[in-house]
């Protein structure tokens, strides 16, 4: 997955991402998702949202 941040008015650059998942989910409930068209790929995306709240909030001392 690679994301590019940039001002909305500027179209400066603010950062950048870039990071892989790779094997799958080792929680046994995790495998049923696996078994839809996109369960794998909205597990990672649902990862990569997790960690950019995460970032974010501790950026903004939350």
């Amino acid at each position: 997955m690679e994301a590019e941040f940039v001002d909305s008015v500027t179209n400066e650059p603010l950062g950048a991402v870039v990071d892989e998942k790779v094997g799958l989910p080792v929680h046994p409930a995790d495998y049923v998702q696996g078994f839809t068209k996109w369960g794998h790929a909205k597990m990672a995306l649902d990862a990569w949202a997790e960690l950019l709240r995460e970032a974010l909030d501790e950026v903004h001392g939350k």
